[in-house]
């Protein structure tokens, strides 16, 4: 999709059409060009988004056509954005929806006798909630960034924890 610039307009004292900062008139988006932009950002190209529109049926009156509502009217341009603004709100994760979203499959898994899944939603939305804390610490020691004598200590020391197990006894060994 082509990157679009807002225009601003501002409406005319009877408020039914627009004017841009040039001072020309633009009249408000009439349905085959509201229909033109509701194709156009669904991924159509700007000759396709025509020919659906209605405009033509012809690839190269449909191309001219596309490229007019496009480079040329501020008020479709703007529509466009408005519609891209729109999308990406809805398609936006946001904590509320997302906890509805867990709260609505909880109910749906202890309607069904799922108890697990139930608990599984109820603990996700806890933790979307803030509820939980993931606490992990990995812990490393590299060998090359200590020094010898604390490496001898180290090693005595996992010796030692190691002769801790030992069982000490007689094994004799029977024919």
């Amino acid at each position: 999709m082509k990157k679009l610039t807002y225009t601003n307009l501002i409406p005319t004292e009877d408020g039914k059409a627009f004017i841009d900062q040039n001072g020309k008139i633009w009249q408000p988006l009439n349905s085959k060009q509201k229909r033109f932009c509701k194709e156009y950002i669904k991924g159509q190209t700007a000759t396709d988004a025509a020919i659906k529109a209605g405009y033509t049926k012809d690839r190269k009156g449909a191309k001219t056509q596309g490229s007019v509502l496009l480079n040329h009217n501020p008020v479709v341009r703007n529509y466009l954005i408005d519609l891209e603004i729109a999308a990406s709100e809805k398609e936006a994760v946001s904590l509320e929806n997302h906890l509805s979203t867990l709260h609505d499959l909880r109910e749906e898994a202890k309607d069904q006798g799922q108890i697990s899944a139930a608990i599984t939603a109820e603990v996700h939305r806890g933790k979307a909630g803030g509820l939980y804390i993931d606490r992990r610490e990995i812990l490393t020691a590299k060998i090359d960034l200590m020094s010898k004598d604390d490496i001898l200590t180290r090693l005595k020391e996992l010796i030692a924890k190691k002769t801790d197990n030992v069982i000490e006894g007689e094994f004799t060994k029977k024919h």
